[in-house]
């Protein structure tokens, strides 16, 4: 089967890991265990802050906005919001952590490209591509809470709409 990794943002994911043959984790569910290879994909945590010192300036939100354009109409807005809650001055657990992300992408796909006629080459015409226009919508939520050093959550909500055209034969 195939996978369209352009469903996941990649903003919001530590790393891809491709494992061919046998993986290393204990857990792992018996339909990965039987298949060839499977792609894992992390998404990024919010640092623990025993794992780094904390700034008193710091604040316990984080909002990224990223705006990106190309041609033929690519438009690409997308929005991570993270909230650390920080655990008070004596106590260190729980520490709960979320991140919110949204991403749209919308492009018009309309590029040019040359069309020979006849296998001489003597005959092209320009031509442009029609119905390849693209729109596609995802929101993700999540969870991460740290009970203790040994016990720890996490909870992932995702939505992903996809509109795609579909090119005629040329």
């Amino acid at each position: 089967g195939q996978i369209d990794l352009s469903k996941f943002s990649l903003q919001n994911t530590g790393n891809v890991e491709l494992v061919t043959g046998s993986d290393n984790s204990i857990f792992l569910p018996a339909r990965a265990a039987a298949s060839a290879s499977t792609i894992t994909l992390n998404t990024k945590i919010p640092p623990h802050p025993l794992n780094r010192p904390i700034q008193r300036s710091e604040l316990p939100v984080n909002i990224d906005f990223r705006f990106t354009g190309g041609s033929f109409g690519l438009i690409n807005p997308s929005l991570i919001i993270e909230n650390r809650i920080l655990p008070r001055a004596k106590e260190r657990y729980p520490y709960i952590a979320s991140s919110f992300n949204i991403n749209y992408l919308q492009s018009k796909g309309d590029y040019p490209f040359i069309l020979y006629y006849g296998n001489q080459g003597d005959s092209a015409s320009v031509e442009r591509r029609n119905n390849s226009d693209v729109h596609i919508f995802n929101v993700e939520e999540n969870l991460f809470v740290d009970f203790n050093p040994q016990s720890q959550m996490k909870v992932k909500l995702y939505y992903y709409q996809s509109e795609r055209g579909l090119p005629g034969a040329v």
